[in-house]
């Protein structure tokens, strides 16, 4: 695969949104005891403000640019 270190800022961006999957562990292990549908909606909704797809797009474009 590629060699890519991530830039501190964009790490530091991503750092809350591994703390939205290591709260939600269970869920994405399908072991959770709550409801898994509204799980699911209340971690996506967190995923979403924290800014999941505007990062995805940062961090594809840094990764595709790198690899050039």
């Amino acid at each position: 695969m590629y060699n890519v270190t991530l830039p501190d800022e964009l790490i530091e961006r991503l750092r809350p949104i591994a703390r939205i999957y290591a709260d939600n562990y269970r869920l994405f292990l399908g072991t959770t005891q709550d409801s898994a549908e509204k799980t699911l909606e209340q971690a996506n909704e967190k995923l979403r403000e924290a800014g999941i797809d505007e990062l995805l797009d940062e961090v594809n474009g840094y990764i595709t640019e790198k690899a050039k």
